[in-house]
């Protein structure tokens, strides 16, 4: 999450807005969020729905029942899905490449 903070104000120079969603409690993306000194807001997805939804959600990693992939989705304007990145949990998402859709 520090690559999306480093490049936060460039990402909001686009009109654009970040929220990370992790299946962790809201009490554990509050003190991630302190901790990392993250300025965009964490929302808690603990029963797994966002995660499903966006179909990032594995049934096993390492023994680890119902984890998420870290993943990265850019809408456009129209609520169109312009840009995704899937990957595992320990992977940076490549900001160059979310910052070059946000620029269209």
């Amino acid at each position: 999450m520090s690559a999306v903070q480093q490049v936060l104000d460039q990402i909001q120079a686009q009109s654009a807005e970040v929220y990370a969603i992790s299946i962790d409690s809201q009490f554990v993306q509050q003190a991630f969020a302190t901790q990392n000194a993250l300025a965009y807001p964490l929302l808690a997805d603990p029963n797994r729905q966002a995660a499903a939804a966006f179909g990032v959600l594995l049934p096993e990693v390492a023994g680890i029942l119902n984890v998420s992939n870290r993943a990265v989705f850019v809408f456009g304007p129209d609520s169109r899905l312009i840009y995704q990145w899937l990957k595992d949990a320990t992977d940076q998402p490549p900001m160059a490449q979310v910052l070059a859709a946000l620029q269209g």
